[in-house]
């Protein structure tokens, strides 16, 4: 017996001795792939032994953060991040200060982001080895900073950061990171309205798509986003196909759901209804099985929207009381705006009014509060702006002085180079500056003019009119009207998405800008019956589909002509809008036959309207200096028999 237990012990020392001489950190890398804590375990296990500690610190914190355990996360990127800065390893401490940036913009916390992103810049500049240092600042600007400034829908600087990703894979000949970095650049342009350049990037990441090394998995998947992007639909469906059967092939599974979710969305936009649904629902099913559901608040909304539309309204309903559950532990207010809509349209359809109002009602009380919130982060933009001029500043001081000490030694060598030296940057100097005033100039209008729109939708979105629109709305109900009540609900939802919309746009098709009108006009004459009449007409010269104008710049003076023009008027009130094309300019006008503007300004009103009228003005002002293009807005009196018979505005605006 003893000898058994000689024998026993002997063993479990072997296999210790074995396992020990194991590979902890590979492990825990196989095991990463299929359960998340043994894998953590044997991570810990590598930093015991001090095998591969920065990997091992960095592994452990992606996979915290796929788990959206974040202040897990955070810890391990910052032991990282304190480790490097003891051995003054600045490779690691710049893909340590990238990992808490990508922390911090998963929680919102963009401006802590581009602080920290900024020091890793910093850490870059002293790494040694170009290569090296191109790998780790591209990575830095492409999966930090750039995704920081998407983040706060800064996408001027977030095309900055892109570019320098993409200069920085070129140097060393990344296709991979140089495909990432051009299909973000696709994504920043179209936001920004560039959809010329969008689609030069994403062409030019189908010609990289062969040749990056990657697997032929992730291939497939970033030509099908690619082809998305593009609006080849059917392309794109084709090329998830081929990235579930590489997917499939190679074990990665957690990948199938986000590639049903993409083919769900293509057969969405091509209106294949029963695809859709199809699919999105075996994403749904794979993401239940994989715990992988950062899409499945989205999956239940877009299957609420499809059965609207087919007409499942019960089915509609249930999945996007489903989504509302998900997203109101998010911080996608978006989402929820849209989800209370559409439920708002299933209570119409259903002809439960007081429903669709109440759900209106809470779709509206969320815009509010995101509007509050979005002026908190335009507050925290300008004190990240702040904060990148001053350091910018104090750069370009050191390197004055620097400039200014080299030209004081030279000074006894050769004064005639000196005087040369200094002129030449005398000059520099001058166009740089006159170049940063031209920028600084730039995003003061830009800036003006978001102001502008912002102040503009809220005159339009005013409480007494939505109040008074509901009300009216609510009386069809109470007089048992709900036809009529239906039809003015679904008038005024439209309404109100149109001028959501166009709110964000610095300019829309014509035909927007008439359904705004349009319905903006109904509303009137509900509010006002039997006051007054109108018509809308279009140039037979004007494409509505493809001419633009700035949205709502017609809308101040109509409500101008309603509250002044018809006030006090005896005879029926009539309000002309009319477009019409002259050479390459747009010619706007909007005429009434009401009081005239001498008997109004004999009254010595100011109101809202005005208000809306000198906003509009200084929009115009806005829109000329950005296009280099002249605009003109004129008043005139319509006179017949020496009687004032009417106003006539004129605006005219350049044909985009």
């Amino acid at each position: 017996m003893r000898l058994i237990g000689l024998i026993f012990l002997s063993l479990q020392f072997f296999a210790l001795n074995l396992f020990a001489q194991v590979s902890q950190y590979d492990l825990g890398y196989k095991w990463s792939q299929e359960n998340m804590d043994s894998a953590i375990y044997y991570f810990h296990r590598a930093l015991i032994n001090q095998e591969r500690v920065y990997d091992a610190y960095a592994a452990i914190a992606d996979l915290y953060e796929e788990s959206v355990r974040m202040d897990s996360s955070m810890k391990y990127a910052i032991k990282g991040l304190e480790l490097a800065k003891i051995e003054n390893n600045y490779v690691e401490q710049v893909r340590f200060y990238r990992m808490i940036g990508t922390v911090y913009n998963f929680t919102g916390e963009f401006q802590n982001s581009i602080d920290n992103l900024n020091l890793g810049l910093e850490a870059g500049q002293n790494i040694s080895g170009d290569s090296l240092k191109s790998a780790s600042l591209g990575e830095l600007y492409l999966y930090g900073l750039g995704s920081a400034y998407l983040g706060i829908e800064n996408y001027e600087k977030a095309v900055e950061s892109y570019l320098k990703a993409a200069q920085e894979a070129k140097k060393i000949d990344n296709k991979l990171l140089l495909f990432d970095a051009y299909l973000q650049l696709g994504v920043s342009n179209f936001n920004l309205g560039n959809n010329l350049k969008a689609n030069e990037y994403f062409e030019l990441c189908k010609q990289l798509a062969a040749e990056v090394e990657d697997s032929k998995a992730e291939q497939h998947f970033k030509l099908a986003s690619v082809n998305h992007s593009l609006g080849d639909y059917t392309g794109s469906i084709q090329s998830f196909y081929e990235a579930i059967s590489e997917f499939t092939k190679s074990g990665k599974t957690y990948k199938l759901s986000d590639c049903y979710y993409m083919i769900g969305g293509n057969y969405y936009y091509l209106k294949q209804w029963d695809s859709a649904i199809t699919h999105i629902s075996r994403a749904v099913d794979l993401m239940k099985i994989s715990k992988e559901t950062d899409l499945m608040n989205s999956a239940y909304m877009l299957l609420g929207d499809i059965n609207v539309l087919k007409g499942n309204l019960s089915l509609a309903d249930s999945f996007l009381t489903k989504a509302i559950q998900l997203y109101e532990k998010t911080t996608d207010q978006e989402g929820l705006i849209y989800c209370y809509t559409l439920k708002s349209e299933i209570c119409e359809k259903e002809k439960d009014m007081q429903c669709a109002l109440e759900n209106m009602q809470i779709a509206f009380n969320i815009k509010d509060s995101v509007n509050v919130i979005e002026s908190v982060e335009k507050i925290h933009q300008l004190e990240s702006k702040y904060k990148e001029d001053a350091h910018q500043n104090e750069l370009q001081a050191q390197s004055e002085i620097a400039e200014k000490n080299e030209a004081i030694l030279r000074l006894t060598v050769l004064i005639f180079v000196i005087l040369v030296s200094v002129l030449m940057f005398g000059i520099i100097l001058f166009f740089r500056k006159k170049k940063r005033s031209r920028e600084e100039e730039r995003k003061k209008q830009e800036q003006k003019q978001r102001i502008l729109q912002e102040k503009l939708l809220r005159t339009q979105l005013q409480p007494h009119f939505i109040s008074n629109a509901l009300i009216a709305i609510q009386n069809f109900l109470v007089n048992n009207k709900s036809t009529e009540a239906s039809q003015h609900l679904q008038d005024f939802s439209k309404l109100m998405r149109l001028i959501l919309d166009s709110s964000r746009k610095e300019f829309i098709p014509i035909e927007d800008d008439i359904q705004i009108i349009r319905n903006y006009l109904k509303f009137k004459q509900l509010l006002n019956p039997g006051q007054f009449e109108y018509s809308i007409d279009l140039d037979d010269g004007l494409d509505e589909e493809e001419d633009m104008v700035p949205p709502m710049v017609a809308q101040p003076f109509i409500e101008n002509s309603i509250l002044h023009g018809m006030n006090g008027l005896k005879r029926k009130g009539m309000i002309r809008v009319s477009y019409k094309k002259v050479e390459d300019k747009i010619i706007l006008s909007v005429e009434d036959n009401g009081v005239g503007r001498n008997f109004d300004l004999s009254k010595n009103k100011k109101s809202r309207s005005s208000h809306s009228v000198n906003i509009t003005e200084e929009r115009l002002e806005v829109f000329s200096k950005k296009m280099n293009t002249a605009y003109s807005l004129n008043y005139n009196d319509v006179i017949k028999n020496e009687k004032f018979m009417g106003t006539l505005v004129h605006i005219e605006l350049p044909l985009t």
